[in-house]
């Protein structure tokens, strides 16, 4: 049984050589064939339109985003005057709102976002 064992690695082994150099031999023909005229101008118009549908994306994600947070603006102006609202959203990105009616709100919001800033930044350990 222990002959049988070994007969059977060596053809594993042998086989893996042989797929090896099957797969070396491969790169080497595709690496010798030119890309035709053709095929440029294929490869061109796909990776274009790659771009186009990516950009598109992120252009109807940045549409959705600012539309959730004009939405999120308007409920939080149900309930206060001036804001800032500071964090992150649940794709990882910033987001700051800040709503001030007049000079003297903003004024009074800027001094009081300083002044709880300061206060956190004072009591961390």
């Amino acid at each position: 049984m222990d002959k049988k064992k070994s007969s059977r690695k060596r053809k594993t082994k042998a086989s893996t050589q042989s797929e090896a150099e099957l797969a070396a031999s491969v790169d080497r023909e595709e690496e010798a064939l030119p890309l035709s005229k053709i095929e440029k101008i294929n490869i061109e118009q796909v990776f274009a339109q790659a771009l186009d549908r990516y950009k598109n994306e992120l252009i109807d994600r940045k549409k959705d985003s600012c539309k959730e947070l004009n939405h999120l603006s308007s409920i939080v102006e149900e309930y206060l005057s001036c804001f800032a609202l500071i964090g992150f959203s649940l794709e990882g990105d910033k987001v700051c709102i800040f709503n001030a009616n007049n000079a003297r709100d903003e004024g009074a919001l800027v001094d009081h976002l300083r002044s709880t800033f300061i206060e956190i930044a004072s009591n961390r350990p």
